[in-house]
């Protein structure tokens, strides 16, 4: 039995909306796992910074207790280095935490003091003399 042009038309209509359909839900499972992906990246959790941070921050204080007993300009860029490490830290772990988290303030304390103690190397690093590469203070907001 012969059909016509026209009976075949919803036939091929369907076929068309379930290719359609199948390349969209494939497309949707492809960005799923993407988004999955990149949402499960390899941050580390925040003790786990803060911790980090407050190694670089009292690197930094030993590092500048070596540089008021022998004035050696490499221990205080060393120690100016470490305290900016443990500022980017801190900075990094209050972006990611947000102000709902009881610790945030804690590590902005911590911060805004390796702040104030870099605003001090800075100052000795003047009074001596020692030229400092690059005089930013990425972190801190005064």
């Amino acid at each position: 039995m012969l059909r016509s042009p026209l009976s075949l038309r919803p036939r091929r209509a369907w076929r068309a909306g379930w290719r359609a359909f199948r390349l969209l839900a494939a497309a949707l499972v492809v960005l799923g796992g993407v988004l999955l992906h990149g949402c499960a990246s390899a941050q580390p959790p925040f003790r786990l910074q803060v911790e980090e941070g407050d190694r670089q921050r009292e690197w930094g204080l030993l590092y500048y207790q070596s540089w008021q007993k022998e004035r050696s300009r490499t221990f205080l860029l060393l120690a100016r280095q470490r305290t900016q490490d443990a500022i980017r830290i801190y900075l990094d772990v209050q972006r990611r935490m947000g102000y709902a988290y009881p610790d945030f303030y804690t590590v902005d304390r911590r911060r805004m003091a390796s702040c104030f103690f870099l605003t001090q190397l800075q100052r000795e690093a003047t009074g001596f003399g020692v030229q400092i590469d690059d005089p930013r203070r990425v972190g801190c907001f005064d």
